[in-house]
């Protein structure tokens, strides 16, 4: 995965899609259809969620909270993207930015 990790530990969308898009799931094990369904949800988030600025990468430190798959549902994700999108706020709202980052259709 090195070459999908970049500057501060973002990885770039098209590393993920290019690597996991083309698999056919049909008749592996659970094993092998885990990496696969963590690497989407990783894609999902960076492109709706937590957008980066230029929309091309996503933090690599969200996989910590895709180890597990079964709790994915018991995190306060609408909490967390209010978060995000705070932050970001903060970061626009500094002389000289031109661009926000953040799903701003929640705006």
């Amino acid at each position: 995965m090195a070459l999908g990790v970049v500057d501060h530990q973002l990885v770039k969308l098209r590393w993920l899609r290019e690597h996991f898009e083309p698999l056919s799931l049909k008749g592996c094990s659970e094993e092998e259809v885990e990496p696969a369904a963590r690497a989407y949800l990783l894609y999902i988030l960076g492109t709706t969620i937590f957008t980066s600025k230029a929309g091309d990468k996503v933090s690599a430190s969200y996989l910590h909270v895709l180890r597990d798959l079964t709790s994915l549902d018991t995190y306060a994700w609408g909490a967390a993207c209010l978060a995000f999108l705070y932050r970001e706020l903060g970061k626009a709202s500094r002389c000289g930015t031109r661009q926000i980052s953040g799903y701003l259709t929640l705006l």
